[in-house]
């Protein structure tokens, strides 16, 4: 399992935690970056991670008003909402 901010899971018997880190080019994690992404595409590939769901809101900048308010209304749940700028009128 990843976790973005410091583990709070209980780790269970035969199985890793490990901290992903936000980046990895400073000198203290580029080892950590090659090591993860040597590995992220067969990750991907058996499931062991999943990339998010996504929903394109057309419209361009003029939708994200109305994603931000099915946010609020939480209208939205496991899907990353994406909006393409150059849509904008």
């Amino acid at each position: 399992m990843g976790v973005v901010n410091p583990p709070s899971v209980e780790v269970i018997q035969d199985k890793a935690v490990y901290r992903i880190f936000g980046q990895f080019t400073q000198p203290h994690t580029k080892d950590l970056g090659a090591k993860y992404y040597s590995h992220l595409f067969d990750l991907l590939q058996r499931g062991d991670i999943k990339p998010n769901r996504i929903e394109v809101v057309h419209g361009g900048l003029g939708a994200v008003a109305d994603g931000l308010k099915r946010l609020e209304l939480d209208q939205v749940s496991g899907v990353k909402l994406i909006v393409h700028p150059q849509e904008t009128a």
